[in-house]
């Protein structure tokens, strides 16, 4: 007789693999040679095909059997059609329907028989959370309300598949599975920095669209981490989660924690990596949940500290697992390791360094034979000199051909997300190369900290095609201008001003620190007064900087005199950046009149701005990034 413990723990596990391929793979395989275990557990699992109360995910309240009529027009939006359903209510997909401009959205409507108190505000909670996290790999909010005494909430559409399933279909290597899981974990250290959890990361919820982007989605049932109380238990069954990915302490019955999301995004990437489904009772490495056996080395280190029974022995933040990511794609010891052996320790250096190890048992024969005569050592010293310079110049040309051709080339062109970061990592490797160069001249120096301002204005600039890396943007920023300050010149002094207006725009855009962008504001305005003589560019570039910082503190009078202040230095360039450029200043200017109660004015000024922005991309064609500053400005 099938046991209904077993057959409801191999339910339990199946309903939490999103594929159903891989779920009946799953099934078959545990199930083999016991067919009325088969058959019991393939009857439970057609309960949860009728949306009964067996969901991959435990909401807030059990699922029932309740078709909601979904309205044709909700808001300003217009129904097309249903894109899913769960136990909080219905996913549709919409578009704009009151002729303002175009946009396609997916609009989350709660049911309506769990429509309560407790339920309204979660959902009321979640526009709240979603409108604070701006972040180019976290879904924005647009727009919510209440349709038929049902709450709604219209978010970007993302037209995506779940990253591992993406991953799979695009063939991807293992070095584009770590750099993007690498983007995830950045992403999600993000939302930790301004105080919140996701609690419930899994594939489902890490989309990945045709062109390599990543996005997170379901940061609704996060909490801000101050105000969780894991000691209330009558508050801990609030919170959503997927049994899979969830944290032993989360299945417990604890609330959400940042260590609770380091153990899903641990399950996340063996789900990258392949690892989707294991028996139940596979052996698991001591003191983790990593299966024994299905991975080695490093990955196996890490993942199994993510994966750490004790909250504690795990990562301590997303960004930490990122580090290690990163390290061990360098080929440096990971942390995970703890004190490796020396043979391990010894075995990453061979792989840092086998070009110069080749290279040094090289000269080491060349040295050698050159002993023969001192006419002999002479000319191989000269080419040996020679030889080092040519890889030299080498080192500076590839640099500056990734920086300004290669990756802006690669910019506007779909798809290209995967090629940006490697070609990105390469020109950091290179430029940490030159900053390392002892007894540097003077224009090498400069050389180098203008590549890596223009390196980090690549990586986490917003306003621009960035690629989300935001804490090595902040790095390579702090880099040049320590590398430019002792330079003497007023190009030196010019670089160092437009590296404190990228550092400000970072504060504030891709941090959220509003008081060190203002302090890095001050130093911005000191170093563009120390040029001596005007310099329009820097000035027009720092107006708009500004004019963004003044928003985002709510101080509207200067955020409009600021960006007045822009559009009078703009030159008359009729191109499609420059289009973008007054389009941006225009757009911050409607903003600071709104706030100061003169919706009218507003409303003119973002029509031309939304103009000005529909003339770029129509110069542009069919640019990925022209098209989303639309949808930006449009927004």
């Amino acid at each position: 007789m099938a046991s209904d413990v077993e057959a409801l723990r191999i339910v339990e596990e199946a309903l939490a693999i999103d594929d159903r391929h891989a779920r009946d793979e799953y099934l078959f395989a545990t199930c083999a040679g016991q067919d009325e275990l088969l058959t019991r557990v393939q009857r439970l699992m057609s309960y949860g095909d009728r949306d009964l109360a067996l969901l991959p995910t435990l909401s807030l309240v059990p699922g029932t059997e309740c078709d909601d009529e979904i309205p044709a027009r909700i808001g300003p939006f217009r129904v097309i059609r249903e894109i899913a359903r769960g136990g909080m209510g219905t996913v549709v997909l919409a578009q704009r329907a009151d002729g303002l401009f175009e946009q396609t959205v997916a609009i989350k409507l709660i049911r309506v028989d769990i429509a309560h108190d407790r339920v309204l505000a979660r959902f009321a909670e979640e526009r709240r959370i979603l409108a604070r996290l701006n972040h180019p790999s976290i879904v924005r909010i647009i727009d919510g309300g209440e349709v038929d005494g049902r709450p709604w909430l219209a978010m970007d559409f993302v037209d995506g598949m779940p990253v591992d399933l993406a991953l799979d279909q695009r063939g991807a290597s293992l070095l584009e599975r770590l750099r993007v899981f690498e983007t995830i974990c950045e992403t999600v250290a993000f939302a930790h920095r301004r105080l919140f959890v996701h609690a419930d990361i899994k594939p489902s919820n890490v989309l990945m669209d045709a062109e390599g982007r990543i996005y997170l989605l379901d940061f609704g049932i996060a909490r801000l981490i101050e105000g969780i109380d894991a000691s209330a238990a009558a508050t801990v069954a609030h919170y959503p989660l997927t049994r899979r990915f969830s944290a032993p302490e989360r299945l417990a019955g604890e609330a959400p924690t940042v260590a609770g999301d380091v153990f899903s995004l641990g399950m996340l990437l063996m789900a990258m990596l392949g690892h989707r489904t294991w028996p139940g009772t596979s052996p698991v490495v001591p003191g983790t949940h990593l299966p024994h056996g299905l991975l080695t080395g490093d990955l196996a280190a890490m993942v199994g500290m993510a994966l750490a029974e004790d909250p504690a022995a795990r990562y301590p933040d997303p960004s930490a697992f990122a580090s290690d990511v990163r390290r061990h794609l360098a080929h440096v010891p990971v942390r995970a390791r703890g004190e490796a052996s020396w043979h391990y320790r010894a075995g990453r250096f061979v792989l840092r360094h086998r070009l110069g190890l080749l290279l040094t048992s090289v000269a080491g024969m060349a040295l050698a034979a050159l002993a023969i005569t001192a006419t002999v050592q002479s000319w191989r010293a000269d080419a040996a000199r020679a030889e080092a310079n040519a890889r030299f110049a080498d080192a500076r040309g590839v640099a500056r051909y990734l920086l300004y051709d290669l990756i802006p080339s690669l910019e506007h062109s779909p798809r290209s997300l995967p090629q940006r970061v490697e070609a990105a990592g390469q020109a950091q490797r290179y430029l940490e190369r030159l900053a390392a160069t002892a007894d540097a001249p003077d224009g090498l120096r400069f050389e180098t900290a203008d590549g890596l301002l223009h390196l980090a204005m690549l990586q986490g600039r917003n306003g621009r095609p960035n690629l989300g890396l935001a804490d090595l943007s902040e790095r390579n920023l702090e880099r040049a201008e320590a590398i430019a300050l002792p330079l003497p010149g007023r190009d030196a002094r010019e670089l160092i001003a437009r590296i404190r207006i990228e550092r400000v725009r970072l504060a504030a855009w891709m941090k959220g620190d509003v008081e060190t962008a203002e302090a890095l504001a001050m130093e911005a305005r000191a170093a563009i007064s120390a040029l001596g003589r005007r310099h329009p560019a820097l000035e027009r570039e720092f107006a708009i900087v500004l004019a963004e910082l003044r928003g985002w503190q709510g101080r509207f009078a200067e955020q409009e005199a600021a960006a007045d202040r822009s559009l009078a230095l703009m030159p008359d360039i009729d191109s499609g950046m420059s289009r973008l450029d007054r389009a941006r200043a225009l757009s911050l200017k409607a903003e600071a009149a709104y706030y100061l109660k003169r919706p009218d004015e507003a409303l003119a000024m973002y029509r031309d701005s939304s103009r000005l922005v529909g003339l770029a991309v129509s110069d542009a064609g069919e640019s990925s990034y022209f098209r989303g500053r639309q949808a930006v400005v449009a927004w």
